[in-house]
């Protein structure tokens, strides 16, 4: 019976353990504006609609994950990106993403 327990813990540790490291290895990566967004900014990364910017920041840069900012949590590599301003505006590029880091994209 003690065997049974202690293989149960041991399992159960297992999964805990293995999704905090899976996690921890994606990083963030963030976009943002200094222009009034008009409408809201529409963003993909690697073709996969990720969200929508409506707010921006005319007096500072934002901060990782600061809200107002579009912030995608991805797996360490290199991406493509595009986003379209409602005004048809469009802007084109690349990020890259480390993992437990922050890369911020300024659309302007």
């Amino acid at each position: 019976m003690k065997a049974l327990y202690l293989l149960a813990f041991v399992a159960f540790f297992s999964i805990i353990t293995s999704c905090d490291n899976e996690s921890s290895s994606e990083g963030d990566a963030i976009f943002w504006t200094q222009e009034p967004t008009l409408g809201g900014i529409d963003v993909w990364v690697d073709d996969v609609y990720r969200g929508s910017i409506t707010t921006y920041f005319a007096a500072y840069d934002p901060n990782c994950g600061e809200s107002g900012t579009l912030t995608v949590s991805l797996p360490p590599g290199n991406y493509s990106y595009r986003a379209v301003r409602a005004s048809s505006i469009e802007w084109n590029g690349n990020i890259s993403v480390s993992a437990n880091a922050c890369s911020t994209t300024l659309l302007e």
